[in-house]
């Protein structure tokens, strides 16, 4: 058995990181399908604090480079998703638009009555 340097174990806690914030992601999708807004708003301040301590502790240059990627990447996939909170917000308003208009026609039939 080979044992590993430092820079292997390292190495090795950086991959680990990296599957822990595609499981953020993969959580923060789910959240926004299921509409499940204090939940993803608290996944989202955990993923900021758990990638600002990934970036102020790996600094090799393949592991900025990774970084790199993965923050663009997060963006792209943060970018999909807030489309999709977009649209939803989008059908809210309407329905709520429609509410307010059948509020309105309800207390104009009973102000005749």
């Amino acid at each position: 058995m080979q044992l590993k340097t430092e820079n292997d174990i390292d190495q090795l806690d950086f991959e680990a990181q990296l599957v822990q914030v595609a499981q953020f992601n993969q959580l923060i999708a789910v959240y926004v399908q299921t509409e499940q807004w204090q939940l993803l708003s608290e996944i989202l301040t955990e993923r900021q604090v758990y990638l600002e301590m990934l970036i102020n502790t790996y600094h090799t240059p393949e592991q900025v480079t990774r970084l790199r990627f993965l923050s663009d990447s997060i963006m792209d996939h943060d970018n999909v998703l807030i489309a999709a909170i977009q649209e939803q917000k989008k059908l809210i308003e309407e329905q709520l638009s429609q509410f307010s208009k059948g509020r309105q026609a309800t207390q104009a039939y009973t102000d005749n009555y």
